[in-house]
């Protein structure tokens, strides 16, 4: 019997008796299944579908059918934990992040997410990360950019300069590094701690207490704390953060161990051009835009004040070579302002006076927080 939902027709599997119960069942699961993938508006026919599969498990399981049938019954729950599964993941953003499960990526991804549910797509370089909106534009992306005290992370700026990704958000993140190591032990117990290298140098005053301990340099900050919770090794420890700590089971043997407190990072929120909301929830106020401007005597002066007299305000500015054109440079600049209006009037004026110019993204301002 046809049924209507969301104002299309749908015919509904009936419960059956019968022989080919198992085949009805297996049946109405897939229809489930692809109902589900095909996206979330779906999701109730899916649903539905599973749940019209109830009544026929049932006559399975209390008639004489069910013996010797327990590899079927296995089956059966293991599709339907796999509809359950890709019913939940549905309704949740997926965000690709530089890093493990428990780096600082995935944290920024929790800051600015809150309480909107999302998983993430580990990417173990940047390269990788823009790399996998070629497949799945429909991600989000956590990118770091730069750092109080190391600076910026200058290839970020050229692939996404080169990719079709834009940035829709911010996020100022205050670093904390934390020593990490399985239950049970004291510092004097550890011999090596491994950590990302700049990991590791922001927390050298820290280590000068314990000259015994060896500290090793490794890709990353939560892969470290990741292979101690697998290996279950003691005597070795980690620098990471708490998030770290929570996913694989190891104890914090001392908090805040960076040497300078004002440390934070600035991570880039993207998505990918063809996903990019028409209308945003807030209206922005900040901008990054790139241009390249003609290798003449004041030019990038002249730009600058242009932008001034539109009330930009200049928050940043990076230069990087053109490659192909040596001493010709690509400038990165970071806008805010408070009428958008006088924004855009802004860029079409120094639209004009530059050789190429592209936005890479209008968003509003990340919020600073001050080290506690």
């Amino acid at each position: 019997m046809p049924m209507r939902v969301m104002g299309r027709s749908y015919k509904v599997m009936q419960p059956c008796k019968g022989n080919s119960l198992q085949v009805k069942i297996k049946g109405m699961l897939r229809q489930a299944l692809i109902m589900v993938k095909k996206g979330k508006n779906n999701c109730i026919i899916g649903l539905l579908c599973c749940c019209s599969t109830l009544p026929c498990l049932r006559i399975v399981l209390v008639s004489r059918q069910t013996q010797g049938n327990a590899p079927f019954l296995l089956w059966f729950l293991c599709l339907l934990c796999l509809f359950l599964r890709l019913l939940i993941q549905n309704g949740m953003k997926e965000v690709a992040i530089q890093g493990i499960k428990g780096c600082f990526h995935e944290v920024a991804a929790q800051k600015y997410f809150g309480a909107q549910p999302f998983t993430t797509v580990e990417c173990l370089s940047f390269n990788l990360l823009f790399g996998t909106f070629k497949c799945s534009p429909n991600y989000y992306g956590m990118v770091a950019i730069e750092n109080s005290l190391a600076g910026t992370i200058l290839p970020n700026y050229a692939l996404l300069r080169n990719s079709e990704l834009s940035i829709i958000g911010e996020v100022y993140l205050r670093i904390e590094h934390n020593l990490l190591a399985l239950e049970g032990q004291q510092i004097e117990e550890i011999r090596e701690v491994y950590s990302h290298p700049m990991a590791i140098a922001q927390c050298y005053d820290f280590f000068d207490q314990y000259p015994h301990i060896r500290l090793i340099e490794s890709a990353d900050t939560a892969l470290s704390a990741r292979e101690i919770g697998n290996n279950g090794k003691k005597g070795i420890g980690a620098i990471a953060g708490k998030l770290a700590a929570q996913y694989y089971n190891l104890a914090v043997m001392a908090a805040g161990i960076e040497s300078n407190k004002q440390n934070f990072t600035r991570f880039w929120v993207v998505q990918h051009n063809r996903a990019l909301p028409r209308n945003p929830e807030q209206v922005p106020n900040k901008a990054s835009v790139c241009f390249h401007a003609a290798h003449h005597r004041g030019e990038l002066a002249a730009i600058l004040t242009l932008l001034a007299q539109y009330g930009m305000n200049l928050t940043k500015i990076q230069s990087l070579p053109l490659p192909g054109k040596p001493w010709e440079y690509f400038f990165h600049i970071d806008l805010t302002f408070s009428d958008y209006h006088a924004y855009r009037q802004a860029i079409e004026a120094i639209g004009t006076r530059v050789n190429s110019l592209r936005i890479l993204g209008e968003y509003p301002e990340g919020e600073k927080t001050e080290a506690g």
